[in-house]
């Protein structure tokens, strides 16, 4: 098997499309600051950001597995180092918000700020339902939480049971695994009581987009590289592909549900062949990127409920509608949006993010 990259030597390629992803889920969340007349027209620019993270997580816990099974067998204790590795990463910033906006409800008797209950101590909030109005935004870190303590697991005992057979544990994970999301979302479509749109945001109806991510992982030390010809034309395909998903979804509420999501997530693996091989170029762009890259895990939690719901709507306009726009107050609301979320996500980064890694790689060495 060929050889992946080491951990110190980052993508930047992806650090750039991370930056991307979250740029795409603040666009998405933004539309709440603006006229509904609007909101048609600035979501054609809108894409799936969360596809691009599930994408990107499955490809960095794919090739992290693949590392650690190319060097020994996938032990018990393995597993254990790396689900513990990746709570260090997600654990603290969720749990920081999460009492930040308990704390904030409690004191703030409105039925839009309610709706904490202990699912939310264990990611299980979604587990039987769509996202809530509640910290609405953490259902897809009970995906990925979930889909940790999924993959390990069925690394571990398929790694016990067919010893030094690498590709055909990971060959037959990935197909199964897709085969089983999309039998499950087929299933729920016809028989389920939720609103249909609500599925693709039950828990374990997104495992195959991070699968996605983990089949990535395994073309990339399994196949050649592509050449730089075909790298370009792979990420053109795929945008053009995310855009005809996003243009044609109102055709067909079977096909948006059940199969889209699995096809967006395919269309954004397209692009990693050019990524993977990007070179920093060294642009304000693309230092801008890379930097919204690093912090998009904090921007992601706090952009939306933090900070339209408490600083926008609470903080700075307590009359403010969503449906009222007459006075304009709406203009000078989305620059604020921006800047509040992103110095938040800043001081979030630097003080608990940070932090808790550097204690993580004291704790738990990679």
């Amino acid at each position: 098997m060929t050889r992946v990259q080491h951990p110190q030597n980052r993508f930047h390629g992806l650090d750039i499309l991370r930056g991307i992803a979250i740029l795409f889920v603040m666009i998405g969340h933004t539309t709440l600051l603006i006229p509904k007349p609007w909101k048609s027209w600035y979501q054609l620019i809108q894409l799936d950001g969360v596809a691009f993270f599930f994408v990107l997580s499955g490809f960095l816990i794919g090739g992290i597995l693949l590392r650690q099974m190319e060097k020994e067998p996938f032990t018990f204790r393995k597993a254990k180092d790396f689900l513990t590795r990746r709570w260090f990463r997600t654990l603290p910033n969720y749990f920081i918000v999460l009492i930040f906006l308990v704390v904030f409800s409690y004191f703030y008797d409105a039925a839009k700020y309610k709706g904490f209950d202990w699912t939310y101590l264990f990611f299980m909030q979604n587990m039987n339902h769509g996202t809530r109005g509640f910290f609405g935004e953490s259902w897809s870190l009970a995906v990925e939480e979930y889909f940790y303590l999924f993959l390990a697991t069925v690394v571990f005992f398929l790694s016990k049971w067919f010893k030094g057979k690498i590709a055909f544990v990971f060959n037959n994970i990935i197909v199964l695994t897709i085969l089983f999301v999309l039998l499950l979302r087929n299933y729920l479509f016809f028989t389920s009581e939720l609103f249909v749109k609500d599925i693709p945001f039950f828990t374990f109806c997104r495992f195959d987009s991070i699968m996605v991510g983990v089949l990535g992982a395994w073309l990339f030390v399994s196949r050649p590289k592509m050449n730089l010809l075909w790298s370009w034309i792979m990420l053109i395909l795929g945008v053009g592909i995310l855009i005809l998903l996003k243009l044609t979804a109102f055709l067909s509420d079977y096909l948006a549900i059940v199969y889209f999501p699995l096809f967006r997530s395919l269309a954004v693996l397209m692009m990693f062949p050019l990524l993977l091989v990007w070179q920093n170029k060294g642009t304000i762009i693309e230092r801008f990127l890379v930097f919204t890259g690093k912090i998009s895990y904090s921007l992601y939690l706090i952009n939306l409920c933090v900070v339209i719901y408490v600083v926008i709507e609470f903080i700075i306009n307590q009359t403010w509608e969503k449906t009222n726009f007459d006075t304009g107050i709406w203009y000078w609301l989305i620059p604020v949006y921006w800047l509040v979320s992103y110095l938040l996500a800043t001081i979030l980064y630097y003080t608990i993010e940070i932090p808790f890694l550097k204690l993580r790689d004291k704790m738990v060495p990679n």
